[in-house]
Parts: C-alpha cells; structure tokens; sequence
C-alpha cells in the first residue's frame, strides 16, 4: 500500500516504549529518558 508524499511534507515520530538511564556526572542522579525516533517521509 504505497503512499504520495512531497519530500519533506510530512513527519513520522514513534516512542521506543523503554526508557533509558542517564546519569548526571556531577550529581550521580539517574533519571529516565525516553527515545523517540522520527522521519521525514519522501517518494521514490
């Protein structure tokens, strides 16, 4: 199921689901963050 998109006209994000430790150095306080990835969507 093909779709038509201009280059650059839309934009598809999605959530991981798990979080990711990180650790400020100066502080040792671990927070959870969370990943998103995205895309800009283009035809052929």
């Amino acid at each position: 199921m093909g779709q038509a998109h201009v280059g650059g006209e839309k934009l598809f994000a999605a959530q991981a689901g798990q979080t990711v430790p990180v650790i400020d150095p100066l502080t040792g306080e671990i927070s959870a963050a969370e990943i998103f990835v995205a895309t800009l969507v283009a035809s052929n």
